[in-house]
């Protein structure tokens, strides 16, 4: 319980996403604070889980501290029989992770003002601590806890976000948590005690008695800034040792001992310490038990409750707590923690308990999921709960929920609202549910991934249907210039790493050119399989924690300006600037005109040819700098170049109207009497790097810059992309 800078936790790079739990919840410091030192960081996907009620009252009296939940993290309401109490921060990335278990709130008060206690554990790839592994272990026991309350939630937020575990933590997924307490290299041991406060599995203090199994017990020391009634499981947990004595340390002036709790025929002393004398308010739980060949430690969330622990003799623990247990060389503990506990302290003397102040959640309806979309409202009701006959309450009026034939309830605003997004519903009943917040996919996805948030978004627009090829690629930059080594993996940019397979290969020449070949019916916007390239495209981008990332400096510069409200950043055609993250409709095609859709300028139309042009330079760029480099990546140029042929098919085959009725194509494939310099051909064999560099010598024989129709078929003949054959 020595000073600990939580807050400094947070200043280290290499993790991608985190989940934090907390029971009391204080919305503008976990965005203020935590969230915005994790996206300082490159920690994007974020998730926030936070107990039902408590959230609730949140959100009721506070709505406006939670400014950016919906949009740049998510947030996932929890219940439980009792209090969703658990305190973790678990941090994950490509190749390592950190998992932090303690008693603080996520919370002003919990990580910079109170007494608390907190555990850590590291793991990297590759280190040479002799227990990686087993702190591995333990992280995965600690993710699969924290996934009971992320796995079943419907809808398509937090599935999307669990897709990243997948394919950005994949280590994850290679090793079996551990069964019980694992032994570390100096002879120490180390376990999760986890409570999902469902009544099933094993209490945490049954768990701890089979930890300290085969030890004698001399002396037990709680810590708790909290008891149940007639502090029932502190009789518990000394009845489960023989009576032993117990020892209770306490701030007597700050104390929340219950009153009229007759200890005077047990072995039971109040003691206190400089350390617990601390102005601080002593929010530490913390259990050791004395034994004749170690020290026993258990510590995190649990209070000393029945709620919390359970009990021996089958009562079941109503709380969701997360523990962790040390056994740690005997006589260690207490010194360790500055605690020698020699002043004694009367029970009389301790200070009225102030009433409790949790809030029961039984009795609270709940809302279940709801996600936007435009100007569309998804809602997944609870189990047992019908969206017939329901209005959603909302700040902008009340809506009438129309009824889906599977179950969910959906609302058609008149326009894009503006986020954050708080609403309840008004069942058929009268009942109302607690409070919710409104996740926004798009800007979820958009602000969770990497930083090319206007890409994500138009590449979900374009699978609506809204846009076509050609304005996707305007985004030529993005789609082509990315950094081809990583960094924040833990040990430097230049760090070796493997990049892994991905579901979208062509097998051969003739699968390449499938996904290629022209439209086969009308109305689409590209050609058949174009939607293939287009996610093998985006998925290569999303997969940046492999194929490298925006510079750190340029996202914290980012941050800055966005605290700052300076529009400047991230204010693109398809992406609202960051202090107003609400979908916004997109601006009419024409030049100051309105013209009905699929009707274009000639302006707009010389406007779409220079995009095309731009991509392929770029994309010859891109090809170009591989043909020089040998230790760049190629794995993803496969998607890359079937992206490029997709959109030349469609420049040179979709036919634009223009206002006098008349119909032009981009690029026509062969010269014409009209335009022989903007035709497929002539702009491919002579496109070059936006850049000057000298022809070299690059793969195969080919002329490195040789332009990009060369380039690709070159690409077509070697299609298994092996540099080794």
């Amino acid at each position: 319980m020595k000073p600990h800078n939580l807050l400094g936790t947070l200043k280290e790079s290499g993790y991608h996403s985190s989940i934090c739990t907390t029971y009391s919840v204080d919305g503008a410091f976990y965005e203020g604070a935590i969230q915005r030192r994790l996206r300082t960081q490159n920690c994007l996907n974020n998730i926030l889980i936070a107990d039902a009620s408590m959230l609730g009252e949140a959100l009721r009296c506070l709505p406006r501290s939670f400014q950016m939940a919906g949009r740049r993290y998510a947030v996932v309401p929890a219940h439980v029989q009792g209090c969703f109490h658990p305190k973790v921060l678990l941090r994950l990335g490509t190749n390592r992770a950190r998992l932090q278990i303690m008693s603080a709130n996520a919370t002003t008060a919990g990580w910079c003002r109170n007494l608390e206690v907190h555990s850590d554990l590291l793991w990297e790839e590759g280190a040479d601590d002799p227990d990686n592994e087993t702190h591995r272990q333990l992280i995965r026991k600690a993710y699969d806890y924290l996934l009971h309350w992320l796995e079943p939630l419907a809808g398509d937020v937090i599935a999307a976000k669990l897709r990243v575990y997948m394919t950005q933590a994949r280590w994850l997924f290679d090793i079996d948590p551990n069964p019980g307490p694992v032994s570390l290299a100096d002879g120490t041991a180390v376990d999760l005690l986890l409570e999902r406060g469902d009544g099933t599995g094993s209490g945490i203090l049954n768990q701890l008695v089979a930890c300290v199994s085969g030890d004698h017990i001399r002396r037990i020391v709680v810590a708790s800034p909290y008891w149940d009634t007639g502090a029932s499981a502190l009789l518990d947990l000394q009845d489960a040792f023989d009576g032993i004595p117990l020892v209770i340390a306490v701030n007597p002036n700050s104390s929340e001992f219950p009153q009229g709790v007759d200890l005077s025929k047990r072995p039971i002393s109040f003691a206190t310490d400089k350390v617990l004398l601390d102005d601080r308010f002593a929010h530490a739980k913390l259990f050791v038990l004395e034994g004749d060949a170690a020290d026993h430690v258990v510590s995190g969330s649990a209070n000393a409750s029945r709620a919390a622990l359970g009990s021996l003799n089958g009562i079941r623990a109503r709380n969701a707590e997360a523990t962790v247990y040390r056994r740690l060389p005997r006589g260690t503990v207490l010194p360790s923690l500055g605690l020698s506990l020699a002043q004694k302290v009367e029970q009389s003397v301790l200070r009225k308990p102030n009433p409790p102040s949790y809030i029961n959640g039984a009795q609270r309806l709940a809302a279940g999921t709801v996600e936007l979309d435009g100007s569309l409202i998804t809602w997944w009701p609870p189990s047992g709960v019908s969206a017939r006959g329901a209005t959603m309450l909302a700040p902008l009026g009340e809506f009438a929920v129309r009824a889906k034939g599977n179950g969910q309830g959906a609302v058609d605003l008149p326009k894009p609202p503006d986020l954050p997004l708080i609403v309840r519903f008004r069942l058929a009943d009268g009942r109302e549910t607690v409070p919710v917040i409104v996740h926004d996919y798009d800007l979820l996805h958009a602000n969770s991934i990497t930083s090319y948030g206007s890409m994500t978004l138009k590449v979900r627009r374009y699978e609506r249907g809204d846009i076509d090829l050609i304005d996707l690629a305007a985004e030529a930059d993005s789609l082509f210039a990315l950094p081809d080594r990583p960094f924040g993996l833990g040990g430097g940019g230049d760090r070796d790493h493997k990049e892994p397979d991905h579901e979208f290969e062509f097998e051969d020449e003739a699968a390449f050119r499938k996904a290629t070949e022209l439209p086969r019916s009308p109305g689409r916007f590209g050609p058949v399989g174009t939607e293939d390239v287009v996610h093998a495209l985006m998925s290569r981008i999303t997969m940046g924690f492999h194929l490298g990332m925006v510079n750190p400096a340029a996202e914290r510069e980012r941050e800055r300006l966005e605290n700052e409200d300076d529009d400047a950043g991230e204010n693109e055609d398809d992406l609202p600037p960051p202090d107003d993250d609400s979908p916004k409709p997109s601006p009419p095609k024409s030049d100051n005109q309105n013209l009905p859709d699929g009707v274009f300028t000639p302006k707009q139309v010389a406007r779409r040819r220079r995009h095309v042009i731009r991509m392929m330079k770029v994309a010859d760029a891109d090809l170009d700098k591989r043909g020089r480099d040998p230790s760049l990546i190629v794995e993803d140029v496969p998607a890359k170049a079937a992206f490029v042929i997709s959109v030349l098919n469609m420049a040179s085959r979709l036919q634009h109207c223009l206002p006098d009725g008349s119909r032009a194509v981009l690029m026509p494939l062969l010269p014409d009497g009209n335009d022989r310099d903007n035709c497929v051909l002539v702009v491919s064999v002579s496109c070059r790097p936006p850049t000057d560099l000298a022809p070299r010598e690059g793969y195969f024989g080919q002329p490195a810059g040789s332009g990009l129709m060369s380039t690709i078929v070159w690409l077509v003949d070697i299609i298994s992309f092996d540099r080794g054959t």
